[in-house]
């Protein structure tokens, strides 16, 4: 089996979710997600998450430490922080001057571990999960004196850089469906026995189908129809088979303002025959 050790650049995915707006995907069990990316002849050694605490406000500080406590509880992984420099930063506009924080030190440890893993013949393929290019130079420096080792890049989501792409074994996009099976189940029980919850913020708004907007002219009268059952399926928490054509409307813009909700209501082999929208409970 081949030696996979597995490097995640912390914010680098948490803003590609960001550009996304896919919220549903921040309480991510990356262990998990790891666990997917592998192919068949691939076995896991350990998992690198390479992040930095934040100082403020106080309610994301507060959401980052819970999923941070949720990270703690996986086997074979390990968080290493940088941290933060404030920059004080001219409006070129209007002039006014403010401080701004900037993340440091990421891309510094992972160069490190990623040697340090090569040159201990740790790992037969390092899979990195980043689009940052200032990985270029280590990723370079690994081919040229590790030859035998390969390097594979996972680029998040809104994310890539063709440098990196050029430079690598093998590249590619996590796909949604990779990130809908890598989700935390809603509670998170410690060894203490404390009990972690999904923040609130991360969870989807009661959905409401009278809230659905019915009164906005559709080319067909039939799409509205499709529209509300669709809203009445998701809170009886029952599938529903829909086959979109190119010119039918967009369920998802019109969902989200309302409360649309994130996880998958079909199975595989739909998604083959139909275009997918996602959504669930």
């Amino acid at each position: 089996m081949e030696r996979v050790i597995t490097y995640i650049d912390g914010f680098n995915l948490y803003f590609g979710l960001k550009t996304k707006g896919w919220k549903r995907y921040y309480w991510l069990d990356l262990q998990e997600l790891a666990m997917n990316l592998l192919k068949d002849n691939q076995r896991l050694v350990t998992t690198k998450y390479f992040t930095s605490r934040i100082s403020g406000p106080p309610e994301k500080t507060k959401r980052q430490g819970t999923f941070l406590e949720a990270l703690e509880t996986l086997d074979s992984f390990r968080i290493f922080y940088g941290h933060y420099l404030t920059n004080m930063v001219e409006c070129k506009k209007c002039g006014d001057v403010f401080a701004k924080p900037n993340e440091k030190m990421t891309d510094v440890n992972i160069a490190v571990e990623v040697l340090t893993d090569a040159f201990q013949d740790a790992f037969d393929t390092a899979l990195l999960i980043s689009a940052d290019s200032d990985l270029i130079a280590p990723i370079k420096k690994m081919r040229r004196l590790f030859t035998g080792k390969k390097i594979v890049i996972a680029f998040p989501p809104a994310r890539s850089s063709i440098a990196l792409k050029n430079i690598a074994s093998a590249s590619f996009v996590i796909g949604r469906k990779k990130l809908a099976k890598s989700v935390f189940s809603e509670q998170i029980v410690k060894s203490d026995g404390f009990i972690l919850q999904r923040p609130e913020r991360w969870r989807y708004p009661k959905f409401n189908p009278s809230s659905v907007p019915s009164g906005v002219k559709w080319q067909r009268r039939k799409r509205i129809q499709k529209l509300k059952t669709i809203a009445m399926m998701i809170n009886g928490k029952i599938s529903l088979d829909i086959e979109l054509e190119q010119k039918a409307i967009n369920l998802e813009k019109v969902l989200r303002p309302v409360g649309y909700p994130g996880k998958d209501l079909y199975s595989r082999h739909l998604e083959k025959n139909f275009k997918a929208i996602y959504i669930s409970c």
